[in-house]
């Protein structure tokens, strides 16, 4: 019986360590941006950063004219890319982040 109880506990545990771990937030981000974007669907779909499935930044690191820069998320692990871009119709913000 104790056996049953302690290998329980274990299990417990172990599930509670895992369910903490999925409720962290990313908190620090790399940003990069506005660009000013094209509108509509050539807008979404261009490359603005020139291979950007390659592009592993750092902060201050220039791409496509700027530089990324280190930004900090909300408690609730937001970032509000309307303040960094600015007045814009169509623009367009990289977010990257190292997990």
């Amino acid at each position: 019986m104790r056996r049953t109880a302690i290998a329980a506990l274990t299990l417990l545990l172990g599930m509670a360590t895992k369910a903490n771990a999925q409720d962290r937030l990313i908190l620090d981000w790399l940003i990069r941006g506005p660009l000013e974007a094209d509108t509509g669907r050539a807008g979404v779909l261009r490359d603005y950063l020139g291979a950007e499935a390659t592009v592993l930044p750092t902060a201050g690191d220039t791409v496509a004219g700027g530089p990324f820069r280190r930004v900090s998320a909300d408690s609730a692990g937001r970032v509000n890319l309307n303040l960094l871009a600015g007045p814009s119709d169509w623009s367009v913000a990289y977010a990257h982040t190292y997990v």
